[in-house]
């Protein structure tokens, strides 16, 4: 089974473009307090050190960010990949999805 990676890069350009949507100013610790995920954890996403990510956490990431999971995945032929079998989860109040 091959083994995917992932670049979490993109996650500050995509707060600015949430915050630019919402016309709201939202920083790395808006998105802490508002998805529960803590501060060092979203940090190693922030900077790509994580090697093997937790899937709730790119969950919750995907969701406020309102990208799917599969944005993040490395393909050869550039960055993020097609998928439209698996929506992007909706982020209801405290870290909790929509079906």
């Amino acid at each position: 089974m091959e083994r995917k990676e992932w670049d979490f890069t993109r996650i500050r350009q995509l707060l600015r473009e949430k915050a630019a949507r919402e016309h709201r100013d939202i920083t790395i610790q808006t998105m802490v307090r508002e998805t529960g995920i803590p501060v060092s954890t979203l940090y190693r996403y922030l900077t790509n050190a994580v090697v093997e990510p937790a899937w709730f956490v790119v969950e919750l990431i995907c969701a406020y960010l309102d990208v799917k999971p599969s944005y993040f995945e490395i393909t050869r032929g550039g960055q993020g990949k097609s998928d439209d079998n698996h929506p992007a989860p909706k982020l209801m109040a405290e870290g909790q999805f929509a079906s």
